[in-house]
């Protein structure tokens, strides 16, 4: 990016006008929620349609990239053929503009993984592969029929979610601009085809070579050609021949061997001539693996419905299979479902299944409204540091989740092993790794509303991910004031039942949450999270009781007991930041969970 360019923010959200307190694009109904990345040629924005009620993706190309365009007229002319562009297995493109010399495209947002992170930890089968590329074959053949060309086929472009989809390219068919290209060339060095390279004449045949490139990556785990830099990997697509994928996958059939070799050819030429040969190919190679090359299907966050459906099964048990998970064992249950370590049958991965109770979805509609409200948030939110979804559905009436496995447990289990207490270098970790997955939520303006250490697992690493969003929710303006029990009511708190008990919300909840719950913010969560690293350094809980009421009055109205009368050797750093976490009142504690975050940056904790 050229020094003379501002960032995208100075450029272009602090232009927009503000509605409901965000940057909006106000003739387009579309609010910013927060900046993907940006890059030397624009920014990517996360984005909420509010006339669709969907979320999207809003991509801005810099002035002064615009600017430089050789040819932006004809650059604009190929994007409004793509807005035509209707397949369900290609992302589309709703709405293109510009403003204060800012382009502008709105795009479908795309859920799921990309197809790049399944295939780092092993290849898929022939089988898998081709089932779930051919749809992405189908939408590149639409594109062919209107005459563009895609140029970015590669893993990682294609979302795996209930449907494949292939996510919007700006690269243009009868141009290249330096720019453009030299941004994507990390990403798709393996994939382009020679003539790409070369920087000649594109057409349908170099998208073909690029799916063949990817077929063959997604079955052998390896690139057809190898190099240890983007130019060595460019150099060899240009004068090597490309690996021979029986050599990298033994079991190859030999359909299958056929047609990578046909799809890498050197010259356009020798590969299909038609979109109709190509498809034809790739159907006969499926066929000859599968004599049923039927598709598993899924159910994705946009077609479930609220609402209990008719009980068609019996209840789900370990062994049993649902949406291509085989639940293989149960992990817990909590008031809001019991979750399995389940194997996905597609992925090959383990992940986490959380299943409604069905007879609670039976009783109780809300108890649906807080199951998807879990779904659709985390969804949201793509962080290290919060618990990732892949998928959500209904299948006869049993609503399910397919989460992210962290498999070393939660906090609360690690401070058990611990005898009650951890030392204050893990705390301190615990607590910044939190933070970073606070302030992720707080840039979508969502707080947690149940911080402790029963939502905080541990991944493979020990890494900080937050859980159980079922109580979140976002920042709403709202008149309806609610009284305590109604609070205590609508987010459904969750107490064992022994008689003095209480290990649930109360023992963490902010003073605002119990007395004004509509006009807490964020804030809430650092006290939450307070609360829960004076557990892990104590032992015990500042406040306690016989009823949840008496507890949370406790939050309300008394002072904990300072960290250093039970714990002498606290670091002064960490109890100085504990202890402005702990303020009864919102605008003492940090302004903001990134002002938290840098707070435990600058603090060192020896071993």
């Amino acid at each position: 990016m050229s020094t003379a360019c501002q960032t995208i923010e100075e450029s272009f959200l602090s232009v927009l006008p503000i509605e409901d307190g965000k940057p909006t694009l106000s003739l387009n109904s579309v609010l910013i929620e927060s900046k993907i990345f940006e890059s030397s040629i624009g920014g990517i924005f996360l984005g909420q349609h509010t006339g669709l009620r969907i979320p999207v993706v809003v991509r801005v190309l810099h002035p002064c990239v615009r600017a430089q365009l050789r040819d932006y007229e004809r650059f604009i002319s190929e994007t409004r053929k793509m807005c035509l562009a209707r397949h369900p297995n290609v992302a589309c493109i709703y709405d293109l503009g510009e403003y204060k010399n800012h382009t502008f495209a709105v795009c479908e947002y795309l859920e799921g993984i990309p197809l790049m992170e399944r295939i780092k930890s092993a290849p898929l089968t022939q089988g898998q592969a081709l089932t779930l590329l051919m749809p992405i074959a189908e939408g590149l053949c639409e594109y062919w029929r209107r005459g563009l060309v895609h140029r970015c086929v590669s893993p990682q472009s294609i979302k795996i979610g209930a449907d494949p989809k292939l996510d919007v390219s700006f690269l243009r068919r009868h141009y290249t601009d330096p720019q453009f290209k030299e941004f994507v060339t990390p990403v798709m060095a393996p994939y382009w085809s020679p003539e790409e390279v070369r920087n000649q004449p594109v057409d349908p045949s170099s998208d073909m070579w690029s799916f063949g490139a990817t077929l063959f990556h997604a079955i052998t785990g390896k690139t057809p050609f190898m190099a240890n830099t983007d130019k060595g990997m460019l150099n060899a697509i240009i004068y090597d021949e490309p690996m021979d994928p029986h050599k990298a996958n033994p079991e190859l059939h030999p359909a299958v061997r056929d047609l990578l070799l046909r799809l890498l050819a050197r010259q356009p030429e020798e590969r299909f001539m038609s979109a109709e040969a190509f498809m034809l190919s790739l159907r006969n190679a499926q066929a000859q693996i599968s004599a049923n090359p039927a598709r598993e299907r899924t159910i994705m966050f946009s077609e479930i419905s609220p609402g209990p459906g008719p009980r068609q099964r019996p209840p789900l048990r370990e062994g049993d299979v649902l949406a291509n998970c085989r639940l293989d064992k149960k992990l817990g249950a909590g008031a809001f479902g019991v979750v399995y370590l389940a194997r996905h049958k597609i992925l090959e991965i383990d992940v986490a299944v959380k299943l409604l109770p069905m007879e609670s979805a039976e009783k109780d509609v809300n108890f649906i409204d807080l199951f998807l409200r879990e779904a659709r948030t985390a969804a949201r939110i793509r962080h290290p540091n919060v618990v990732g979804i892949f998928e959500a559905g209904n299948v006869d009436g049993q609503y399910y989740l397919i989460m992210e496995f962290a498999p070393n447990g939660t906090v609360a289990e690690r401070l058990f092993l611990h005898g009650g207490k951890l030392p204050a270098f893990e705390v301190h970790r615990i607590l910044l790794e939190t933070a970073r997955g606070l302030q992720a939520a707080e840039n979508l303006n969502i707080i947690h509303r149940d911080i402790k250490p029963e939502n905080l697992m541990l991944g493979p690493n020990d890494e900080i991910k937050i859980a159980d969003l079922g109580l979140a929710k976002r920042l709403v303006k709202s008149g309806d004031a609610r009284t305590i029990n109604a609070s205590l009511l609508a987010d459904q708190l969750t107490m064992r039942n022994e008689p003095g008990m209480l290990a649930g919300t109360p023992a963490y909840m902010a003073p605002e949450i119990a007395v004004e719950p509509d006009k807490a913010d964020t804030r809430a969560d650092q006290y939450s999270l307070g609360i829960t690293a004076y557990q892990l350094l104590t032992g015990t809980l500042p406040f306690e009781g016989k009823t949840p009421m008496e507890v949370i009055m406790k939050h309300v109205l008394e002072e904990p007991a300072p960290l250093k009368s039970l714990l002498p050797g606290v670091p002064e750093s960490l109890d100085a930041v504990i202890e402005r976490m702990l303020k009864k009142k919102p605008a003492e504690r940090f302004a903001s969970a990134a002002e938290l975050t840098a707070a435990l940056e600058q603090i060192s904790i020896p071993r």
